[in-house]
């Protein structure tokens, strides 16, 4: 609950804890809890109760591989970043599939992918996908026609990624990347334009290992990281 005080763990249809991998989950408008994992996602109501599985098997269209993050759009549909079969799938909340943006194997061309990590809406619908192995962020509109790219490898400069891995975006359209091997957060606009580097209490980059970050109503960002986590403003 609010206070930290144990209230239960969630268990598959077989009664069993989560046994394989998994990485992101997401609620939607109705209290429903997606999770990633086992290659698939696994949909909970918000008593812990399991609902179903999509997703399971490997490179199907209709089938995930190492699935990672989550987003749910307004309409309640659900985009997963399909790690392993470098592709971003699309499914309504009963699991029904619906579409894919790239696919076809790893690649670096426009509206292509190598493991995409970290998938986000903006309030217009515009999907941005954390593109980790080529070291960039693409944008995407809401039918999955592609827009534009930014940032590339490198280790240190503003526009620059080293393994780009959660993404956010807030209600003003800024987005938001965890730059793993970096280990730090940068922000941009929606023309993918750099804005800021976050820094912590002392000034620092972030300077452990992280992964995750998400926003709050109010707009504060939370980031896991150095055995912690880190809470910023905009």
């Amino acid at each position: 609950n609010s206070s930290g005080e144990y209230i239960l763990t969630f268990k598959d249809h077989e009664g069993l804890l989560l046994v394989d991998e998994f990485d992101s989950l997401m609620i939607d408008a109705s209290g429903y809890i997606y999770v990633s994992g086992n290659n698939s996602l696994l949909k909970f109501d918000s008593a812990g109760e399991f609902v179903l599985t999509f997703g399971e098997g490997v490179n199907g269209d209709d089938q995930l591989n190492y699935p990672e993050g989550i987003v749910i759009d307004m309409s309640g549909n659900i985009l997963v970043a399909d790690s392993g079969n470098h592709r971003i799938q699309k499914f309504k909340s009963d699991g029904e599939y619906l579409s894919t943006i790239g696919g076809g194997g790893s690649g670096s061309g426009e509206g292509e992918f190598f493991s995409p990590e970290g998938v986000a809406l903006d309030n217009s619908g515009n999907i941005y996908v954390t593109d980790m192995y080529n070291h960039r962020v693409q944008k995407f509109d809401s039918s999955g026609e592609y827009i534009l790219t930014f940032g590339g490898e490198g280790e240190g400069d503003d526009n620059e990624f080293f393994y780009p891995d959660g993404i956010v975006v807030d209600d003003s359209g800024n987005i938001y990347v965890t730059d793993y091997n970096n280990v730090r957060v940068l922000k941009f606009n929606s023309s993918g334009e750099y804005i800021l580097t976050f820094k912590d209490h002392e000034g620092l980059l972030l300077v452990d290992e992280f992964d995750s970050l998400m926003i709050d109503a109010s707009g504060y960002i939370y980031v896991s990281g150095n055995n912690s986590l880190l809470k910023f403003d905009s």
